[in-house]
Order: C-alpha cells, then sequence, then structure tokens
C-alpha cells in the first residue's frame, strides 16, 4: 500500500474532470493552468491526498511535488499548479463534505489560509477555466472525488494519447488595424493591446463583433494607460511568463483558445502585442505560429496576418515575454 490515495476530481455541474492544461503531459511547469476536460484517465487528471480532510495538498499524479496553487493575480483569482516546497502557504486546501451520492463523496475545495475561495468552474465548455471565488452555493463549486487506488496499485492502462494534429486555426471574424487613418493618435501609436483585446471579445461573442471605441466604451482601454484585462467584455485572461510557450500555445489553440502574445525588446525598449489563432508543424519555432498582426496599412481597417517571427521581426520587438491564455466568462 502506497503512501497517498489517488483520486479523480470531477465538477457536479459539468460532469468534468479536473485536468492540468497541455497535450501528452510528462513533465510540469510553474503555473501551468488547470481546466475542465473530459475525464480519459491521463495522470493529468489524477489528483494524489494524504486522506481528504482539512489542510491537504491536492498533488499532482504527474509530478507530485506539484500541487494546486493561488495565482494571486488579477479577478478572480486563477487555479494552476505549482511547486509545493516554498508555495506550502498558497498550495495547501480543505476538502470539506458537502454530500455522499452512496459511492462518492461530493467536496468543496477551499484554499485553507483564503478560506473564503472555493474552487470554480469556469463554465461547461471543454477546456474551461478553473479558477478561485467566493461562495455561491453552486454546483460549480462542487466537486464529486472518486477514489481510484492507492500509490503503487495498478490505476488501469494509460490510454493512448490522441493523435496530435499538425496544424489548426481558429475563425477570428476581427482583425482591427491600430494604423487606420480614423482611429485617434494615440489609438495608431500606442493601439495594439486594444485591438487585441477587440479581436478576442469579437471571437467570444457569437452576437456582435467589437471596435476598438466599443473597448473604451466598456472602460477595458482607456488613452494614457491602455488595457485593463478585468473590463473586456465577455473574456477571462490568465497571463503566464514561464514555460514552454510554443507547447501552451498549441494546446490553447487545441482547446479553442486564442491567446494574446506580448513581445518586448528589452535593450529599445519596444513593445507590441498580437493575437495567435493558428499553427502548423506542431509549432516547432516561431515561424509555425500565425497572429492577427494589428499594425497595417493606414487605408484599411483590417489588420494583417503574419508569422510570429515575422511580426517580431517587422515591429523590432525583440522576443516572447508573455502569453495570456483567454477563456469565455
Amino acid at each position: 500500500m502506497g503512501l497517498y490515495r489517488i483520486y479523480k476530481f470531477t465538477n457536479v455541474a459539468t460532469n468534468k474532470a479536473l485536468t492540468i492544461s497541455g497535450s501528452n503531459i510528462t513533465s510540469l511547469s510553474k503555473h501551468q493552468n488547470v481546466v475542465l476536460s473530459t475525464y480519459r484517465g491521463t495522470k493529468a487528471q489524477k489528483w494524489m491526498v494524504n486522506f481528504p480532510g482539512l489542510g491537504e495538498y491536492l498533488r499532482s499524479r504527474v509530478d507530485p511535488s506539484y500541487a494546486l496553487n493561488v495565482y494571486r493575480t488579477g479577478s478572480p483569482y486563477n487555479c494552476d499548479i505549482y511547486p509545493i516546497s516554498g508555495n506550502e502557504y498558497d498550495a495547501t486546501v480543505h476538502l470539506m463534505p458537502f454530500d455522499y451520492d452512496e459511492t462518492d463523496d461530493i467536496y468543496h475545495i477551499v484554499l485553507a489560509n483564503y478560506d473564503t475561495l472555493y474552487l470554480t468552474a469556469g463554465s461547461d465548455a471543454e477546456g474551461a477555466n478553473v479558477y478561485w471565488s467566493a461562495f455561491t452555493d453552486s454546483p460549480y463549486q462542487q466537486w464529486r472525488g472518486e477514489f481510484i487506488c492507492y500509490e503503487g496499485e495498478d490505476e488501469g492502462e494509460e490510454p493512448e494519447p490522441p493523435n496530435s494534429p499538425e496544424s489548426n486555426a481558429l475563425v477570428m471574424p476581427v482583425n482591427l488595424n491600430q494604423k487606420y487613418k480614423e482611429n485617434t493618435d494615440w489609438v495608431r501609436k500606442y493601439g495594439c493591446s486594444a485591438c487585441c483585446v477587440a479581436d478576442v471579445a469579437s471571437y467570444y461573442d457569437e452576437t456582435r463583433n467589437y471596435s476598438i471605441q466599443d473597448m473604451f466604451d466598456a472602460g477595458a482601454v482607456k488613452e494614457g494607460v491602455g488595457v485593463d484585462w478585468k473590463k473586456v467584455p465577455g473574456v477571462r485572461f490568465n497571463e503566464i511568463s514561464s514555460g514552454n510557450f510554443l507547447e501552451i500555445i498549441k494546446s490553447e489553440i487545441d482547446l479553442g483558445h486564442p491567446l494574446v502574445l506580448y513581445c518586448k525588446n528589452e535593450t529599445k525598449g519596444r513593445k507590441h502585442y498580437v493575437v495567435a489563432f493558428k499553427y502548423v508543424n506542431y509549432v516547432a519555432t516561431n515561424n509555425d505560429i500565425y497572429v492577427l498582426e494589428p499594425v497595417g496599412k493606414k487605408d484599411s481597417p483590417t489588420g494583417q496576418i503574419l508569422t510570429l517571427a515575422d511580426s517580431i521581426a517587422k515591429n523590432n520587438s525583440g522576443a516572447l515575454k508573455t502569453v495570456r491564455k483567454t477563456s469565455k466568462k
């Protein structure tokens, strides 16, 4: 009998499993996102505990030195994974029994040291985000814990990984151009991020396309300030500043999520934002990522489509520094 008990946790409202985001995961990185997905029995969907109760770490079966974590930036706080060592305060959770239905315990998963914050499913969608939020008495905050086995016992066969596509593309309804002659002087000079958030908001809203002015009206963009990511209509953002960016971009596009990429030239101070929506060749290099480029010709409201490598070269924007994952609010 091993030290840990191995569980899967399924959200009661969505019937989807708590899953570490990514394709064919064999190792983990700091702040790797946690999402909901259909249960397939992979290690990325299995969690290890001493005993369901108070003061536990929800350790990943992929690497038990990593556990659920609260990313204490933005609103609401995102749920990701992080090494436990040195992060014990943020990683400790309470598994608080809510109900029992003959075979499975149902829990609220609550941060032990921020005890007003409950693990919450973002939506019913495949790949939906998971975050920490105030108590709402909703089934989106209820998690069915199903015991699989003890560590070291037979967990069943690991399923064959799904065929990873060589290429994939999202259909983006708009591609706004910051350089368009009808834009304000500030937008033409600094409006790349404003274009990107309008592009992404239009992708997630099936009823309308957004303009840059719509972003100003919503309070998501202010001249002289830039983007307030929390106010972008209908979109939740999760900024990632480390890890394998190419793998993250591929896996998020496969889940149907465009990403906002931030590039910066540290020497010259040049900064630029673009939207990643397509990849080819399994995303081997920046040449295999296609982006909505908000720097276009002044006579057209539409931007360009470039590879990430070409966008960086065109704008002298140095290197990719962060990626912002997106999901529908």
